[in-house]
């Protein structure tokens, strides 16, 4: 063995889960050759770049486009000016991401794979983009990887390999790994002339469906651990898992709102338990025998009641079976090869307009696939779980977080659908156990400097991280700076969340702005986005003295919109050109005085 050589694998994750795929990756090299670390990103010294033999990289895109927290200084070292050159250096790099986040989709993982080249390191491999169902694709790219890293070292082809902890823990019997899975940095076009797909849009947006997480965060799921009767923990992905129950629901919105928006309070195991404001939690759910039936009816038709109980199971207990994905299109094409989805790129803006508009059992209607019920496990390789912000502060809390969750409904064709995660959260019994762990979010953070005023730009049930922030800057109120806090939503009489917390703390004088966009109430309907444009002056102001501003919502779109009228308000205020005010912004943006 070649001890002269040596491996880095170097890990950039938010979540947990590129720090989760590392350790497989190190799991399976280690048995074939010894000299191999593994980094994390926020530990590595960048002057090692110039000396490194191979380099694995596994890195998170977040947002809109940005790299993980840990990852921030050697991503700004790297692709600075006095990055070295580095030519005895080898490389490969995976990304995990989420084709819901459009453009900025695995971001990083394209970046830093060509910087790397750039600087003179040799690709050994073309990058892997991994979708939010990422762990078969991560499985494939390591699979993948072995044989050129045994080339690159010169080791025998026949060296053993251990199975990682994926290969291990996926229950998908001896089903074989599809090629499809993975998908290598595309950059040839497809002819998709005349295809012809309904992208048909539900009655209501599918808000879980597309991507249940709040914004600043592009990696909502975390790996499933497995857990027991007791509230015993256990690790998942990187994050501490446990049992929670489901202590206390409150319906915020009216009775006669189109919405439901419901306050969840979840009873920790311990007290011993910490959070901050801004830290999120993610909730591992069931899917209801409706859906599961559902799906299975689609895909079996009249064979569904054959298929095996244990089969069954695992989609209802640990498949995520409503969310689609280009990746999962990709997948199913191979059970359905006469799909005019056969052969496109993930990439591809038509798998993304279908994912976005249509549940994963539509694809079963319109494309009838020859597929076997043990294959569905290996069709559906995400776990089931989804991504909330906290919307309480420990500091004043006993033992609980609380959750500000919106019930999910849409009709698509002749279905009337619901969220699983927010059907279990809003529908479950009192004192259910679920299945939780508690995700540091260091994106979405209050100054340190408590005298330091703060913005809050939110919409709907995103105002979740700032009750928190409220409750915590309440509790310092004599130590703390104004707290201004912006927030769109549909009719006061209906939509108005924390009504009384809300103007209790404007009355105390803990809020000194609290301005309310209602979008469907009265003649003059406003959104977030007047506000920022009639307050253009104050806000200035603010931003020049030194506050922090934060934004937060599901739509990604609207969310592009809120930045565009920030830099215009800027512009305007400030007398700055349209290039002066975003790089303005930007230079907020690396400061970390605007956070998302």
């Amino acid at each position: 063995m070649q001890e002269t050589r040596h491996i880095t694998i170097l890990s950039a994750s938010e979540t947990g889960n590129s720090r989760g795929v590392a350790e497989d990756l190190l799991a399976t090299v280690q048995p074939i050759f010894s000299n191999v670390r593994i980094v994390d990103s926020i530990d590595y010294e960048c002057e090692d770049f110039a000396e490194e033999d191979i380099l694995i990289m596994v890195t998170s895109t977040q947002g809109e486009g940005e790299p993980p927290f840990e990852a921030e200084d050697l991503y700004d070292f790297i692709m600075g000016k006095d990055a070295p050159k580095l030519v005895k250096m080898s490389f490969a790099v995976l990304g995990l991401g989420d084709s819901a986040y459009g453009e900025s989709y695995n971001l990083m993982a394209r970046q830093f794979d060509a910087r790397y080249e750039q600087l003179g390191a040799r690709r050994i491999m073309k990058h892997g983009e991994c979708d939010f169902d990422y762990e078969l694709a991560a499985q494939q790219w390591i699979h993948e990887l072995m044989p050129v890293l045994q080339k690159e070292l010169g080791l025998s082809q026949g060296a053993p390999q251990s199975k990682s902890k994926m290969q291990t823990g996926m229950e998908v019997g001896d089903a074989a790994v599809d090629d499809a899975a993975i998908s290598s940095a595309k950059t040839e076009t497809s002819d998709v002339s005349n295809l012809s797909v309904t992208t048909q849009k539900p009655s209501q947006p599918d808000a879980e469906h597309r991507s249940a997480a709040p914004t600043h965060d592009s990696s909502p799921v975390e790996p499933r651990a497995k857990a027991g009767n007791t509230n015993k923990s256990a690790k998942s992905g990187g994050l501490q898992e446990f049992r929670a129950t489901l202590e206390e629901r409150r319906l915020l919105t009216s009775s006669t709102s189109e919405k439901q928006v419901y306050s969840i309070r979840l009873r920790l195991p311990s007290l011993e338990t910490t959070f901050l404001p801004g830290d999120m939690v993610t909730v591992q759910y069931p899917n209801s025998d409706k859906t599961v039936e559902r799906l299975l009816k689609n895909a079996f038709a009249d064979k569904a009641s054959q298929v095996d109980d244990r089969i069954v199971d695992i989609l209802q207990s640990s498949k995520d079976i409503t969310r689609n994905t280009p990746a999962l299109i990709e997948r199913y094409t191979q059970y359905a090869p006469e799909s005019p989805f056969a052969g496109l790129p993930t990439d591809s803006q038509v798998l993304k307009d279908y994912a976005q508009t249509h549940p994963p059992y539509a694809l079963f209607q319109d494309f009838p696939a020859q597929i076997a019920p043990d294959q569905m496990l290996a069709l559906f390789t995400s776990s089931n779980r989804r991504l909330y912000s906290i919307s309480n502060a420990a500091s004043v809390s006993s033992g609980y977080i609380e959750l500000t969750v919106t019930r999910v409904q849409f009709g698509f064709r002749d279905e009337h659908i619901v969220g699983e995660c927010t059907n279990y959260l809003t529908s479950a019994p009192i004192g259910t156990p679920i299945t939780i762990s508690i995700l540091s979010n260091k994106r979405f953070r209050l100054p340190e400097d408590r005298s330091s005023d703060i913005i809050m730009v939110g919409l709907g049930s995103a105002i979740a991280p700032y009750r928190a922030f409220l409750q915590e800057r309440a509790l310092r109120a004599g130590d703390s700076g104004r707290n201004w806090l912006i927030v769109g939503n549909r009719n006061p009489k209906q939509d108005y969340l924390y009504q009384d917390e809300l103007e209790r703390y404007r009355d105390q004088g803990i809020l000194e702005s609290l301005d309310i966009a209602w979008s469907r109430y009265g003649d003059v309907r406003e959104h977030v986005q007047n506000v920022v444009l009639h307050q253009a002056r104050k806000l200035y102001e603010w931003l020049e003295s030194g506050a922090y501003l934060y934004i937060c919502g599901h739509d990604h779109a609207v969310i592009a919109s809120i930045e565009q009228s920030l830099t215009r308000a800027v512009m305007l205020s400030g007398r700055l050109s349209n290039e002066e005010a975003a790089s303005y912004i930007a230079a907020l943006q690396r400061t970390n005085h605007i956070q998302q």
